[in-house]
């Protein structure tokens, strides 16, 4: 497993421990971060922050564009509750300058519901992107990719809640708009295929997900320049590849997403931890389980130091472990961590969300492997009650009527 290379930002050499003030960027020495100052210089978070708490600025508007700066540079080093102040100070100088009827509010609103649902905050996340589309509506009209753009982020948030039915209704709209305001050669539209495919992913129609994770792949090879970018597509083709049992081309998806997102976010944003979970999930599924309980501890450190405790990505970390340490036979271990973990996500996304099928079937087979043949099958019924509420069937869900079957032949009622 690759180690966190710790790149100098300007000759690329590895091991570099020498790094800025704001912590975003790593060099090998001085010489290295005098000679990249200037390309740095526009996003460093340290120089950012003298700058706002001095008021060297030309006017409001520059002050709240630098609060929105800011909170960026705090989001993409994982500190989501700092970036949402910031975008709320933003805001709030861009309707006293401009009203509220404005495209950087509508910005501000944008901005605001991605940190919210980065935080596990969707009902919050949902009404600022409502807001936020009813700002761009008044101020492009109906045909624009800004509001093609919030209505992405809509359905995002509606997946997010383990809704697909309204998933696919808004990023359907967004992706007739984008098509027919932008073309389809836009790295726009690259990102609405990716979001429709996922949905595609989880509803276990494979073959349409891949054909549309390949087109945003191929858009991206013909125009896109940020690596950061290209990310996200090799995680979404890993999961394919993953669930088609295909593991080396999964492994290796994954591998190179880690890479990016920790060059590009550096070894402590969420981002690196979701690639860590995905490398994990290959490695118990080749039985590496010691290499896979490793990888999950360090994505749990990385999600519990970024995000509220109360939060979806938490609670996934806490199934990953309690499912590994299931698979050790470690079930004193795992049963807690299971417990937790599903009081978080009854907290956060309700008792009903399809992602809470897997976890019912997780604790279904350490419950077995524990000796609670009831309390197995309990749990089994519930994963299939969820399935079947949302739609889903494909391999696991067999799998589990299978399980059901098989404890009820057993006399279990």
């Amino acid at each position: 497993m690759e180690k966190n290379p710790k790149i100098c930002s300007v000759c690329s050499k590895e091991g570099s421990e020498f790094r800025c003030a704001c912590k975003g960027v790593y060099y090998c020495g001085p010489a290295c971060q005098k000679a990249g100052w200037k390309a740095h210089k526009p996003n460093c978070g340290a120089r950012l922050a003298k700058k706002i708490e001095s008021k060297e600025t030309t006017g409001e508007r520059e002050t709240a564009l630098d609060h929105s700066k800011m909170g960026k540079i705090h989001s993409q080093h994982g500190r989501f509750g700092d970036a949402l102040k910031s975008y709320e100070e933003a805001r709030q100088i861009f309707i006293t300058v401009h009203g509220k009827y404005h495209e950087d509010v509508g910005t501000m609103y944008n901005n605001i519901g991605h940190t919210y649902q980065e935080m596990g905050r969707y009902n919050e996340a949902l009404s600022m992107h409502n807001e936020g589309l009813e700002i761009r509506r008044r101020v492009f009209g109906e045909k624009h990719p800004d509001v093609a753009g919030s209505l992405s982020n809509i359905g995002n948030v509606h997946h997010a809640l383990g809704d697909p039915r309204k998933t696919l209704e808004y990023l359907t709209q967004a992706l007739e708009i984008e098509t027919e305001t932008l073309g389809r050669e836009n790295l726009q539209i690259m990102k609405t295929l990716q979001n429709i495919a996922c949905v595609h992913k989880g509803q276990g129609a494979l073959g349409k997900a891949l054909k549309m994770q390949e087109e945003a792949m191929g858009i991206f090879r013909r125009i896109g320049t940020d690596e950061g970018d290209l990310a996200p597509i090799l995680v979404q083709l890993g999961d394919i590849y993953f669930e088609q049992e295909k593991q080396d081309e999964a492994m290796a998806s994954f591998v190179e997403s880690l890479a990016i997102f920790r060059r590009v976010n550096g070894e402590k944003h969420t981002s690196v931890a979701d690639s860590l979970d995905k490398i994990a999930g290959v490695h118990a599924a080749r039985e590496e389980l010691d290499e896979a309980l490793k990888l999950q501890k360090k994505a749990m450190k990385i999600r519990q130091r970024a995000l509220p405790h109360e939060h979806v990505s938490v609670a996934s970390s806490l199934q990953s472990i309690a499912h590994i340490y299931s698979k050790q036979g470690k079930h004193r271990e795992a049963l807690p961590m299971f417990e937790e973990a599903l009081g978080i996500y009854k907290r956060t996304v309700g008792a009903d969300h399809p992602d809470l099928a897997g976890f019912y079937q997780d604790r279904a087979s350490c419950l077995l492997l524990a000796g609670d043949r009831k309390g197995s099958l309990d749990n089994f019924r519930e994963s299939l009650r969820i399935d079947v509420l949302h739609g889903v069937s494909g391999v696991y869900s067999g799998e589990v009527r299978m399980a059901i079957r098989v404890l009820e032949s057993s006399g279990l009622r």
